[in-house]
């Protein structure tokens, strides 16, 4: 966790790439900050899979858990499972986009679609995340809501014609 940006860099890093995209000529992408360009998280196949080395399927490249692998069953298959489907189901996760993840805005989601769909972990340690990571996540989580929300509201939400 303590390498993780605080909320308040993670706020500071979304306005500074907004800065960077209206002055200079090149792509500056940000996951977690650009839910707004893609309408919230783009994983779990909405648009967007990763396929580790060892050939398992995760929802993210961040999300270090899969319930099946491409050697074994087709894509088809996999995106259709249950795993998959518990992610395009509940998104968007909230409808302030700059909250966009099931990691870090939203844990209870990931932490719930693992639970049940009984995934297994693709990396040493990656249960850490739905498990003695879970408070601090949480944590995090609002912290950071307090920020994003406020910043949603100023920025992006439409103001109303006078």
């Amino acid at each position: 966790m303590e390498l993780m940006p605080t909320p308040e860099q993670r706020d500071y890093r979304r306005k500074r790439i907004l800065e960077i995209r209206k002055s200079k000529k090149l792509i500056v992408a940000d996951f977690w900050n650009d839910g707004p360009l893609v309408n919230g998280c783009m994983a779990g196949g909405k648009n967007y899979l990763h396929v580790n080395v060892n050939g398992d399927v995760e929802p993210c490249v961040f999300v270090h858990f899969a319930a099946d692998n491409i050697k074994e069953k087709s894509l088809t298959d996999i995106l259709t499972s249950d795993f998959f489907m518990g992610f395009r189901k509940k998104q968007p996760y909230t409808e302030n986009h700059l909250r966009p993840c099931c990691i870090i805005d939203n844990p209870y989601v990931l932490r719930n679609i693992v639970a049940e769909t009984g995934t297994y972990p693709t990396h040493d340690g990656a249960e850490s995340i739905v498990g003695c990571l879970a408070r601090p996540l949480d944590e995090y989580a609002s912290n950071y809501k307090k920020i994003a929300d406020k910043a949603w509201e100023e920025d992006y939400v439409p103001k109303e014609a006078v």
